[in-house]
């Protein structure tokens, strides 16, 4: 996670987020955290373990 705050934007845009260039995926072992990287501000908005189904990891 320490890579995350010192380069916000080395994620995957999620291209289906209403804010493409805010809302990013990064892969941390076996999890995958979306995140929305705004200036100095990084909000963990989703973390799920990549065998669960994207549309899932919420509920």
């Amino acid at each position: 996670m320490e890579h995350l705050c010192k380069f916000p934007h080395t994620g995957v845009e999620v291209e289906l987020a209403p804010q493409p260039g805010v809302v990013r995926d990064m892969v941390f072992g076996n999890y995958i955290v979306r995140y929305a990287a705004q200036m100095e501000v990084i909000v963990i908005l989703r973390i799920w373990h990549h065998l669960e189904n994207e549309r899932n990891a919420a509920h």
